[in-house]
């Protein structure tokens, strides 16, 4: 295994495939969140956009990733340029239910996947953790033999599952580990490192 940089490439990789939004369909969401009683954010620079900043799932998005709190009084009036990705946040057990009902309705339109709990992402259609790892793959001309993918979340099982080895965070969710070929210590025990280690030490092999 070769350890080599291609910071730029990758950059340029997501930034062109970021550049996919949810835009043309902010109304139906604002509206579809309004109906199910959740909150709905998405991002503006280094700010969260929403109608609910008390919210406590937001509070801990801004906490999460050291972002400001933009409140708006209208989110589909406000949010009219370009975006990645809209999060609805409710309880982990009724957003579930969400999430299978936006699921139904939106089909193929959407990629709809929870990453806690309590966070349900809407994205483009094809944008997921393992579809863009395979376009990484591609542009630096290398296969899914060559991938180790880590995580913890809901939204990592797609990479978890793709990748040669998957391997899970002993801090993540049940369904994610369960997805996985392996366990590595939780993210505040370094487990990232731990299985770095385990490559350059080939004690996991690809």
């Amino acid at each position: 295994t070769v350890l080599v940089d291609h910071t730029d490439e990758l950059f340029d990789l997501a930034h062109k495939y970021l550049l996919a939004s949810v835009s043309m369909f902010l109304p139906v969401l604002a509206r579809q969140a309004k109906e199910f009683g959740v909150n709905i954010m998405t991002y503006e620079d280094d700010c969260i956009i929403t109608e609910q900043p008390e919210d406590i799932y937001c509070v801990k998005e801004s906490q999460i990733n050291h972002m400001k709190i933009k409140q708006v009084k209208s989110f589909s009036d406000y949010v009219i340029f370009p975006v990645t990705k809209c999060l609805l946040t409710a309880d982990g057990d009724y957003l579930q239910q969400v999430e299978e009902k936006m699921k139904a309705y939106w089909g193929e339109k959407l990629s709809i996947c929870r990453s806690e709990p309590y966070f349900l992402e809407v994205t483009a259609n094809g944008i997921d953790k393992a579809g863009t790892l395979a376009r990484v793959l591609e542009q630096l001309q290398l296969n899914k033999q060559n991938l180790v993918a880590c995580g913890d979340g809901f939204n990592d099982i797609s990479m978890i599952s793709y990748a040669e080895i998957g391997v899970a965070m002993t801090n993540g969710s049940e369904k994610t580990k369960a997805s996985a070929d392996c366990i590595a210590p939780s993210n505040d025990d370094d487990g990232i490192a731990a299985v770095i280690d385990c490559l350059l030490e080939n004690t996991v092999k690809l």
